[in-house]
């Protein structure tokens, strides 16, 4: 497979933990289009620079740097493992769910309809050209696939409101 990323810092999104970068992939992922997200893990180094000329001293650079492709692997690996999990234990909750609505009929609210998205692990091909990278590879979910609307993310333990009155 080919994937087209723009790696370019200013297309970049940094999340909590992961940077994210975009793309087309030459054959269709996940089903859901050639578009892709990928991500890898980074670190925040920041280094002092000498203005030269200005008299002003030092500068401080803050850089979002990514982890080597080992750290990256590793990481990666558990992210997709946690994934692998968490679809398991939410089949299993919405199973309980059907059950439950089977013997005792429907609930007086409505039930939300949550699931993770679709991801996939990538190591770059080495052609010589420099370091192998590695990438999760994560379905962009798009007006197609109907209304999507975040739950939850790795930044912060709160989720958001289900409730769309709340967030006007």
């Amino acid at each position: 497979m080919t994937l087209r990323l723009d790696l370019s810092k200013g297309a970049q999104k940094k999340g909590g933990f992961k940077l994210a970068s975009f793309g087309t992939a030459n054959h269709q992922l996940f089903g859901t289009g050639f578009d892709v997200c990928a991500k890898q893990t980074f670190y925040t180094a920041t280094r002092e620079y000498e203005q030269l000329g200005t008299g002003k001293g030092k500068v401080k650079l803050t850089q979002n740097i990514p982890h080597d492709n080992i750290t990256q692997i590793r990481n990666l690996a558990m992210e997709i493992a946690c994934l692998v999990w968490a679809r398991v234990l939410l089949d299993l909750v919405y199973k309980f769910v059907e059950k439950g609505i089977a013997s005792r009929g429907s609930p007086p609210f409505p039930i939300p309809q949550m699931r993770f998205v679709d991801a996939a692990m990538a190591v770059e091909h080495n052609t010589g050209e420099g370091t192998e990278c590695a990438f999760l590879l994560e379905e962009i979910i798009g007006e197609e696939q109907g209304e999507f609307r975040k739950y939850r993310n790795n930044v912060s333990a709160v989720p958001l409101s289900l409730n769309r009155n709340e967030d006007m």
